[in-house]
């Protein structure tokens, strides 16, 4: 009994040591909270902005130039005409001073052949052939009286999958028509192909603006033009195996005997 009373009294002494020597568990938020100090947050500071201040001011025809400019990285036909109206008065020269006479614009608006029309396998879009517009413009003007005149050098978008070029329309000394010609490296082939191109593009817009092929330009006469001459057909890929509708010229089916 007397050795339980002192292992009680030994067992007593260690805890008073223990909870003088201890201290309680603190947090930093609770030492805040007993202090009565707010806790200090970190703002992290936000680098600094190189963009110019947005202003209020309208854009002029000069800057909507010089962005055109920056994002295809050459000049287009409506920059080089802007300014202080000095630049392209070569190209404006004598421009709307008469119209047309009757029989030029009846040659140029005649309606299309259907025996002219190309059409594209797989979106089937109709179209004119580059000589067919020429033939026509030889027609109504003279093969020495028109000329399509490049304006600036052949440009690339900032891919490099599109190349164009703008264009005028000089017809007998006049300023008729401009246009950019552009066309898809990947669908030409090469880069050289695609510049070739150009032309044809930037002569079926010009001829837009003289009513050639307007018949094109309507989709309802452009698709009664497309299914009296073609048709769609299904083919089968020989490597993949899968089967796909493509446009090809009607089969004429001729009379025995020929």
């Amino acid at each position: 009994m007397a050795t339980f009373s002192r292992l009680l009294a030994r067992m007593g002494n260690h805890m008073n040591v223990l909870t003088k020597c201890s201290r309680p568990f603190v947090t930093s938020s609770s030492v805040a909270a007993w202090s009565g100090t707010p806790k200090k947050q970190y703002i992290k500071p936000s680098p600094p902005s190189n963009l110019p201040p947005k202003s209020s001011e309208p854009r002029g025809t000069e800057k909507r130039a010089v962005r055109a400019e920056a994002l295809r990285k050459g000049p287009l036909a409506t920059d080089l005409f802007t300014g202080n109206g000095q630049q392209g008065q070569g190209y404006y020269k004598n421009v709307a001073t008469e119209p047309l006479s009757k029989e030029i614009a009846t040659k140029l608006m005649r309606p299309v052949k259907v025996e002219d029309l190309e059409i594209d396998p797989d979106r089937g879009y109709v179209y004119l052939k580059e000589a067919t517009y020429r033939e026509m413009l030889d027609d109504a003007f003279g093969q020495d009286g028109w000329k399509l005149v490049p304006v600036t050098p052949f440009q690339e978008t900032s891919s490099g999958n599109v190349v164009y070029r703008a264009y005028t329309l000089i017809v007998n000394d006049r300023f008729v028509s401009e246009a950019i010609g552009d066309w898809s490296v990947a669908t030409a082939g090469s880069r050289a192909a695609a510049e070739a191109k150009c032309d044809h593009a930037a002569l079926v817009r010009v001829g837009k603006d003289l009513g050639m092929a307007s018949e094109l330009w309507d989709p309802v006469r452009s698709n009664q033009l497309r299914d009296a001459k073609f048709t769609q057909e299904w083919i089968v890929d020989p490597k993949l195996g899968s089967k796909r509708r493509v446009w090809r010229e009607k089969k004429v089916s001729k009379a025995p005997g020929f």
